[in-house]
């Protein structure tokens, strides 16, 4: 990557931390930390883990892609075109399942709120459930980009849900600032961002013979997707429903400032990864599948090398601005120290999380979803204790140092699986390794 592509990117991801933060502070200006702030932000949070959980079905389609590709581009046309109608169709069943499970889905993620506020996180996810309907079409649209090098368009699909948000955040004078008619024009703009991934993918697939479901590779890639995004669930799922269900039987406002300092947390983080994430996750699954080892070890080095300075500097600049933004932003008494400590420590837990992200590329690449069931699942188990454990802290540093703990365990787990796969699959593949 030269300098001024690497500089494009850079400035894609500052856009995108630009709109998350205007999110963020214009969310505390008009809702502070109320209790229509904490139903708000459960419920963006309920339906993100949700969304996560929509693409089950799909999650390994960029590998399963370039596995076809590397056959010929009829065959990888073919399972794209075979892909995008599967997409659309689980995507709508599990909106529609999520919709029938609210009851249980509100008891399990927002049991210490009162009932009142139950029924409005309720209908507040029924509001964005187009979100979940398009989250596998999204997935699989944004994947096709990558592989095929178009990194810029994949990332602006990815800017297009928190972008509409901004939008219903700077009218908030037409809305009246009601958390209900926000959840609305959400599901709205995922029914356009649905629409929107339709027609970039109908040039590649328009005319072309799908792939029929039963073949075996397409029901590998059911099967191997389901494995793999369940192993990943059981990290995102469980985390959600620890930190929300924990948060929610706290006082009024703590998961405003939870989630807040989780915003400018992610803010920082999403200033160092930006496209690149993609970008590495694309190179590495090529690079496996043709099984090219110095370039595979070449892309997690300068990934690495990209984002942990960039990341550590993106920390510090927040934190240190942090305090006048809150001050200038909000008439509330939100506690600001409270929230600059629970950014410093959930920044921590994102680092490692980037970290891990390098040695988990070649896992996923690998498709041991077994590995990911085992360690994701053992990070629920020792995440959730330790939030019991570590009751004497005080209750802003329980969940991120029990989710830093349990991540650093993760980290080791996986960073010595990696390296296992790694040599295993280009020792046996060394005659057709391209160095």
């Amino acid at each position: 990557m030269n300098k001024r592509t690497a500089f494009f990117y850079n400035a894609l991801a500052l856009l995108s931390v630009g709109i998350g933060l205007l999110n963020s502070i214009l969310t505390i200006r008009l809702l502070g930390i109320t209790a229509d702030a904490d139903i708000w932000l459960l419920s963006i949070s309920m339906v993100t883990t949700l969304c996560v959980l929509s693409q089950l079905g799909v999650e390994q389609f960029l590998y399963f892609y370039e596995e076809q590709r590397a056959q010929g581009q009829t065959q990888a046309i073919q399972f794209t075109s075979a892909a995008v109608t599967w997409a659309v169709l689980t995507g709508v069943a599990f909106a529609l399942l999520a919709i029938v499970a609210l009851p249980l889905l509100k008891l399990i993620f927002a049991f210490g709120l009162p009932a009142a506020s139950q029924d409005r996180v309720a209908h507040l996810v029924i509001a964005m459930a187009p979100q979940m309907a398009a989250a596998p079409l999204l997935h699989v649209t944004r994947q096709h980009q990558n592989a095929v090098g178009r990194y810029t368009l994949s990332y602006l699909l990815l800017l297009w849900s928190p972008t509409v948000l901004l939008i219903i955040l700077l009218c908030t004078s037409l809305l009246n600032t009601s958390p209900e008619k926000f959840a609305w024009v959400v599901g709205a703009g995922a029914v356009i961002q649905s629409a929107a991934c339709f027609l970039i993918m109908w040039p590649t697939i328009h005319g072309e013979k799908q792939m029929a479901w039963s073949t075996p590779h397409f029901r590998r890639f059911i099967s191997t997707s389901i494995a793999m995004r369940s192993g990943h669930a059981l990290h995102n799922f469980f985390s959600s429903l620890i930190i929300n269900s924990t948060l929610s039987s706290f006082t009024v406002g703590n998961v405003a400032i939870f989630q807040y300092a989780n915003r400018f947390a992610l803010g920082a983080s999403a200033i160092a990864v930006g496209p690149h994430s993609n970008i590495y996750y694309a190179q590495i699954a090529k690079t496996w599948a043709d099984r090219a080892k110095l370039p595979a070890i070449y892309s997690a080095q300068k990934f690495l090398a990209h984002i942990a300075p960039i990341f550590v500097l993106a920390v510090i600049a927040v934190w240190l601005m942090l305090p006048s933004v809150i001050r200038f932003i909000s008439t509330a008494a939100v506690p600001i120290d409270v929230l600059a400590m629970t950014f410093l420590l959930l920044s921590v837990w994102y680092g490692v999380i980037q970290l891990e992200s390098i040695f988990v590329a070649f896992i996923v690449a690998a498709h041991q979803a077994k590995v990911f069931i085992l360690v994701n699942g053992l990070f629920a188990i020792v995440f959730y204790l330790l939030s019991r454990i570590l009751t004497s802290l005080p209750q802003f540093a329980v969940l991120p140092v029990a989710a830093i703990c349990a991540q650093l365990i993760s980290l080791m787990i996986f960073a010595l699986v990696a390296i296992r796969l790694f040599k295993q699959h280009f020792r046996i593949g060394n005659v057709a390794t391209h160095e």
